[in-house]
């Protein structure tokens, strides 16, 4: 009975924290938008310094018959940059959207796959493995040119090649310790991106982030990924607990973009993750209408008008609805919750609850930056 008082008191407490770390942290909305440094100077250097081989392959121009990024080395070697990113968030369908949309014929899959992690961790000597974490070899530009296949790419002049690296939206893991003196991150990959491909197109698709961190938890934490811990709906709640005064902690001291973007976050419950508008505003910012977000739940429901306002948005003809009907219907949903953890069964009430509670006043944000109520979630 003194445990369940003293949960029971403590949900209560970290409610009210959490609400007043909201009230707070809307007061500093003018600082953070303005917080992202908008001087492609500093960007350059910072890439020249962390990748110089980078800045040195790129070319002054792109081929202009190419809808992808592609050129010429001094060499006449053929290489292309992606056109398309599908850079976010993981557990939100993004692999399942990805399969659909790379079954256009204008819509091309780099051999090395739907993910990379090139710019977010290989190039700078981390494992691609967040939960593995730990240095490796650094991953030099051109190997990773060669993944993405531009021998795929010579004389496709209307294919756009379409990245679907998970960590791009968000991971600037170990920016604290590349950048000691800095209280800030010192630039997001929406800029690095911006810096050497200005005219990519961004898709984003995201989920209620409550259930999205459930998912993301079964997942990570699972077989898959060697842990073979015990994850249950007890376990899941007790961690989100552990994680959540760990990240009110953090608002008490920094704003919430240095927060979401904190090397501290643990990598096992990513709650930093659903906090959506920090990240999608970073993009915006910078490429505005070339970037579009989709909702996991319309994508679940009506597949097909969403697809066709990808297809649409990224300005490749519309194939035949019966074609893609007939695709959708024969393929089974990629990367759907195993069976195993389906059997977990939900999360607690009383974690849901408290999720909805420290999410929602982000997910105002987002539905108001957006103009899109549909990424309110109505918690009822």
């Amino acid at each position: 009975m003194q445990a369940k008082i003293w949960k029971s008191k403590t949900c209560q407490l970290l409610g009210i924290v959490l609400v007043v770390a909201s009230i707070f942290l809307l007061t500093q909305r003018g600082e953070e938008v303005s917080s992202m440094s908008r001087d492609a100077t500093q960007q350059l250097a910072q890439l020249k310094e962390e990748s110089p081989d980078v800045i040195q392959l790129l070319p002054e121009q792109f081929l202009s018959n190419y809808r992808s990024f592609c050129w010429y080395d001094d060499g006449r070697k053929f290489w292309c940059l992606p056109k398309v990113y599908l850079a976010g968030m993981p557990k939100c369908g993004s692999t399942d959207l990805y399969s659909k949309l790379i079954w256009h014929p204008d819509l091309a899959k780099p051999p090395c796959g739907k993910e990379n992690h090139f710019w977010t961790r290989s190039r700078l000597g981390k494992s691609t493995n967040h939960l593995k974490g730990g240095e490796v070899k650094k991953q030099s530009f051109d190997s990773f040119l060669k993944q993405i296949g531009p021998a795929n790419m010579e004389g496709q002049t209307g294919s756009l090649l379409i990245d679907g690296t998970q960590s791009l939206l968000w991971d600037l893991l170990g920016w604290e310790a590349r950048y000691p003196q800095s209280s800030k991150p010192p630039y997001s990959n929406a800029e690095l991106i911006h810096l050497v491909a200005p005219m990519s197109k961004i898709i984003v698709i995201i989920r209620d982030p409550v259930e999205r961190l459930y998912s993301d938890y079964l997942y990570f934490n699972g077989d898959d990924y060697g842990l073979h811990e015990n994850r249950s709906a007890l376990s899941f709640d007790d961690a989100v607990r552990a994680e959540l005064g760990r990240f009110v902690g953090c608002l008490t001291k920094h704003n919430l973009r240095r927060c979401c973007y904190s090397s501290q976050n643990d990598p096992k419950m990513r709650l930093h993750l659903g906090v959506y508008i920090t990240y999608v505003r970073d993009w915006y910012q910078l490429f505005g209408e070339n970037m579009m977000v989709v909702s996991l739940e319309d994508y679940s429901k009506q597949p097909l008008p969403v697809l066709y306002r990808i297809y649409n948005f990224l300005q490749v003809p519309e194939p035949s609805r019966d074609d893609l009907s007939i695709y959708i219907k024969s393929t089974s949903k990629k990367n759907a919750r195993s069976k195993s953890d389906s059997t977990k069964g939900g999360m607690l009430a009383s974690t849901r609850k408290l999720l909805q509670d420290f999410y929602q006043p982000y997910n105002l944000e987002l539905a108001e930056y957006l103009r899109d109520t549909r990424f309110l979630y109505n918690y009822k």
